[in-house]
């Protein structure tokens, strides 16, 4: 069983990400927390919402609450108060621990681990400053970053690489190793269409519905702006990704972000550098990415 490290600042679709995790039977070692989409708080509580919808106890940790340098400014206008769309989806306490990036660093020193990165790279980038050694035989798929398409916050820039462009900067300086980095360029071919969500609730009534309910406000921003009723998942690539890499489109390049007000965190790639520190994910065969989203989303109880 595949062994994996979740980050995350959950949001609709790190939700979305964490139950297809489940689904496709990962083991999941650890879920640590960020701020971004909410706060580090709020995202606490939602993974006891998604414990609860799984009847699963993961291993929950938090670390930081804050962006390094600039302020936080979280995505509640796009995933709703509660970061899961407004739902206000029951749950329990659950225990947790403080530290999560010494957790994460003492389970890398036992055995290797992949992890999935689907917020700021705040704690991933505090990580490797305490010890970029335990690194070594991890690897690490980042969500974030736009290269060769406009931002989804700015016109340059990115959601997560904007809200701790320093962190992005120092992991993609720091690990030692290929990032991998699902960026905009990639996530664009993600569309869950209302149709889409139809044919998994008729599969598996209790994944569908939840999912349904926890994108609606979702679709409805997505609907208004494109015109479409569908959302794009971001999140959920970084398994795909993961478990289907010869289905993607991906190249090997230097890349730094950029920290500065101006251009904060526009994504610079330089394909000619004798440096390589990321490999940079940018196409894939939509209909083949949906159709095995929705296979992995159904996968637990079949195998």
């Amino acid at each position: 069983m595949k062994k994996v490290f979740i980050d995350t600042d959950p949001g609709i679709d790190d939700a979305v990400a964490i139950v297809l995790a489940h689904q496709m039977g990962l083991d999941i070692k650890g879920i640590s927390l960020v701020s971004g989409n909410v706060h580090r708080d709020q995202g606490l509580v939602n993974v006891f919402r998604l414990s609860h919808f799984l009847g699963k106890d993961f291993p929950i940790y938090t670390e930081t609450d804050r962006p390094q340098v600039y302020p936080l400014s979280t995505g509640v206008d796009i995933h709703g108060g509660d970061g899961l769309g407004g739902t206000d989806l029951p749950y329990e306490d659950l225990d947790y621990q403080e530290n999560g990036m010494d957790a994460l660093i003492a389970l890398l020193k036992k055995e290797p681990v992949t992890i999935y990165a689907l917020g700021p790279l705040t704690n991933l980038a505090l990580a490797l400053k305490k010890d970029r050694e335990a690194f070594k035989n991890a690897r690490l798929i980042v969500m974030g970053g736009n290269a060769y398409v406009p931002g989804n916050v700015t016109a340059l820039a990115e959601y997560n690489f904007w809200c701790d462009p320093h962190s992005a900067w120092d992991v993609f300086e720091n690990f030692p190793g290929l990032v991998d980095l699902v960026p905009l360029d990639l996530t664009q071919y993600g569309l869950l269409t209302q149709d889409r969500m139809e044919s998994i609730e008729k599969e598996n009534p209790k994944i569908g519905k939840f999912i349904q309910e926890i994108t609606k406000a979702y679709l409805d921003i997505y609907q208004r702006k494109d015109g479409v009723r569908g959302c794009i998942l971001h999140d959920p690539l970084t398994l795909l990704v993961d478990k289907y890499q010869e289905k993607f489109t991906w190249e090997e390049v230097d890349l730094k972000v950029e920290t500065g007000e101006e251009r904060r965190g526009l994504v610079q790639v330089d394909k000619t550098s004798s440096r390589k520190n990321c490999r940079l994910y940018t196409g894939v065969d939509p209909d083949f990415l949906m159709d095995v989203f929705q296979e992995e989303l159904l996968r637990k109880g079949k195998d």
